[in-house]
């Protein structure tokens, strides 16, 4: 899968899916994202990865693109639409910036309409490219969030089409879904403007009702009918067709938003990912609340979780913190303290090495989905003391691959003898 994140770690086991994960930190906050298409575990499922990320934190900006699965050119679908919508938040960037003395109402019509204007634009690109290639009837999601501000005042500029999601999410605060979903509970149950808020509560309450012996026989045969999974607008319609939602968050630091393809959120419900991100430091959210994704999406059928039936499909995930936190922040000792992590006070790499090699994981209460974050949290902090030792020119290039390769082998023995465990 293209994606636009620069250098990524991959880790691909017998027991879990290759992931690609990246970090990125800026003035703007600090941005996670992790994607996976493949299963190794059961080789008739691996495929093209049909989702695209698209994380620009020097633009401020994040977004999610799913191909529409089974269709011929899904994966060339969402790669094609992040290319056209990151070439022209790139060439018309200084649009979302505040002009002189512009009132706050003018300024919010303004980047919204250019908002929708790149989306449109990516559109016809998409049309016309499609009639070139022959590959008529595809199409992806799109579900993009920018960062503006005005006067001071940080906001989220969200444009959306499709079923992938955005979410809001404050200390305090229960997590907020900022997008709504183009499915056919909204173009045929709930059909028309009026209808938005009762399309978006039977919407939510078909995805967060994990016993299915809760829904009313009306809400059940909703729940049964093929066509809930599918969606309903896409990049690909024709322009009059296309829906386009574009809406303004108000936000301040600290503050966290989510975008997430519909992989993740057809396996967890919004209880489940707030959960990750209140227990979580920095990316561990997007590892565990992915893993745990997966792995619900090959569990067993039970009365139990009815209500969130299983559905294997590729996963996207990405997380911004807003706003700058500093490395070592009393929150993220807190936060790490609770969580039981290890304290990297190594002098040398044989100390760390050791520290690695005695950490256990022997905690029963603990979801492997958790302890496979924790120990790829591990190897991150890891690889950065590491990296602060080469910058010290106290080993020599080679000295320092080999190092790092080892680091590796013994993450990943860490990591099968906890899931043989099981």
């Amino acid at each position: 899968m293209e994606n636009n994140f620069g250098e990524t770690q991959s880790v691909s086991l017998e027991s879990i899916p290759s992931m690609e994960l990246t970090e990125k930190k800026n003035e703007k906050g600090e941005f996670f994202a992790g994607t996976f298409g493949k299963d190794p575990k059961n080789p008739e499922e691996i495929r093209v990865n049909e989702d695209s990320m698209l994380v620009r934190e020097d633009l401020g900006l994040i977004a999610v693109f799913d191909g529409a699965g089974g269709h011929i050119g899904a994966a060339q679908a969402s790669q094609f639409v992040k290319g056209s919508v990151e070439r022209s938040f790139e060439k018309n960037a200084e649009f979302f910036e505040l002009e002189s003395n512009e009132a706050r109402d003018d300024f919010e019509k303004r980047v919204s309409f250019e908002m929708e204007e790149i989306i449109r634009e990516a559109n016809r690109s998409f049309l016309l490219n499609s009639m070139r290639a022959g590959t008529e009837g595809s199409g992806t999601t799109g579900t993009m969030v920018k960062m503006v501000e005005y006067e001071g005042q940080k906001m989220l500029l969200v444009g959306h089409v499709g079923d992938s999601r955005a979410y809001l999410y404050r200390e305090g605060h229960a997590l907020e879904q900022m997008t709504l979903d183009h499915d056919f509970i909204l173009n045929e149950i709930y059909p028309g403007e009026e209808n938005v808020e009762k399309a978006r509560e039977l919407q939510w309450k078909l995805g967060n009702t994990l016993d299915a012996r809760n829904f009313s026989a009306e809400e059940k045969e909703i729940f049964q009918d093929k066509k809930r999974h599918g969606v309903s607008n896409a990049f690909g319609l024709e322009a009059d067709k296309l829906r386009v939602d574009i809406g303004l968050w108000d936000v301040k630091d600290g503050d966290e938003v989510l975008v997430f393809s519909d992989g993740i959120t057809d396996n967890l419900t919004d209880q489940e990912i707030e959960n990750w991100v209140k227990k979580s430091v920095r990316g561990k959210a997007v590892q565990g609340l992915m893993y745990d994704a997966y792995q619900k999406s090959k569990a067993q059928k039970s009365p139990e979780r009815s209500g969130k039936p299983r559905k294997k499909d590729d996963m996207s995930a990405i997380r911004v913190k807003i706003g700058k936190i500093e490395q070592g922040s009393e929150e993220e000792k807190k936060a790490e303290k609770q969580e039981g992590g290890v304290s990297f006070r190594a002098s040398s790499f044989d100390e760390l090495y050791t520290i690695l090699r005695d950490e256990k994981f022997t905690q029963p209460e603990k979801s492997t989905g958790e302890i496979i974050a924790h120990i790829m949290k591990l190897e991150l902090k890891a690889r950065q003391i590491l990296e602060r030792y080469d910058t010290k020119k106290e080993e020599g290039d080679l000295a320092f691959l080999t190092r790092k390769r080892d680091l590796r082998s013994l993450v990943v023995e860490l990591l099968r003898k906890k899931v043989a465990s099981e």
